[in-house]
């Protein structure tokens, strides 16, 4: 249950109509950061980021690359991450991790930018919507 004191209120609110889901999400994410820094043996000051998908990429058949949010580059765009680690979660099970180059998984995303997306805090987060079935494609991979 998200804690509605006016510290965290004023911290995660964004004047939404329904209280913000963004720190029990960023908990979340933490969580999942964790568990790629133990199953990789990685340091927290290594250069990699953790993104989870939890439920639509099974629903959808895309993985959601974040680009903007509330108007300002985010997620991939904005990264210095060497690695975009990449969560394929059911609920609370992980089905699946993938590790890719920043690099190329950019690559991979301006292919589909026609395909961008508003989603998660009323909306203000922008994805790009790449199918799940082209991220490992060679031809999307290997760079010539």
């Amino acid at each position: 249950m998200l804690n509605t004191n006016k510290a965290t209120k004023k911290d995660y609110d964004f004047s939404l109509d329904k209280p913000s889901t963004f720190k029990k999400d960023m908990d979340y994410g933490s969580g999942r950061e964790k568990r790629v820094m133990d199953l990789l043996h990685m340091k927290a000051g290594d250069k990699f980021e953790v993104k989870t998908e939890r439920d639509w990429w099974h629903r959808t058949d895309n993985t959601a690359i974040e680009v903007e949010c509330n108007g300002v580059g985010s997620g991939i765009t904005t990264t210095k991450a060497k690695y975009w680690v990449q969560v394929y979660a059911d609920g609370d099970e992980d089905c699946a991790y993938l590790i890719i180059p920043t690099k190329r998984l950019r690559k991979i995303k301006d292919k589909y930018v026609h395909k961008k997306k508003s989603v998660g805090d009323g909306k203000r987060a922008k994805t790009i919507l790449i199918p799940n079935s082209e991220i490992l494609l060679a031809k999307n991979l290997i760079q010539k």
